[in-house]
């Protein structure tokens, strides 16, 4: 059974439904936005559906280079970057929460200067910076590099 319509959640929040745009797939996720006044919906074969203030990915079915055509949130990272990077820092790229990782994709020093980050921390970069800091990231470890976040945003 393919599920369209999200209920209402535990914390009160009241999410619709996808319309027109219908699931391809079973909905193996839910994840709530940061300020929790919105939530993705995701799908087995990578779709991902946003409610309230969470951006709309759509369905990929099972196609996943298309999203990254796609751009989203307010800094207009193209997908699945853009969703990544909410799993991971809020979308914040000046992230530093004194853990050990840092910026937009909370890149480990060690991580960042590997994938040929520049001198300094990657939170006091931009987030044009490290996103090219994650691609290059991205085609040295693939996407195990952000083992939980990228499995939520379908990749």
């Amino acid at each position: 059974m393919v599920v369209d319509d999200v209920e209402h959640l535990e914390d009160g929040l009241v999410a619709g439904s996808t319309g027109a745009q219908h699931l391809n797939a079973a909905v193996v996720g839910l994840a709530p936005t940061p300020d929790g006044h919105g939530c993705w919906e995701v799908a087995a074969d990578g779709g991902i559906f946003g409610y309230g203030d969470a951006g709309f990915y759509g369905s990929l079915g099972g196609a996943y280079a298309a999203p990254r055509l796609a751009r989203n949130g307010p800094l207009d990272l193209p997908s699945p970057w853009s969703c990544i990077a909410q799993h991971e820092s809020g979308g914040n790229p000046s992230t530093n929460t004194g853990n050990g990782y840092f910026g937009l994709f909370q890149f480990s020093i060690s991580s960042w200067r590997a994938a040929g980050g520049p001198p300094g921390l990657p939170s006091n970069h931009t987030a044009a910076e490290q996103l090219q800091i994650a691609e290059n990231l991205q085609a040295m470890q693939g996407w195990g590099a952000w083992p939980v976040s990228s499995r939520l945003c379908g990749v």
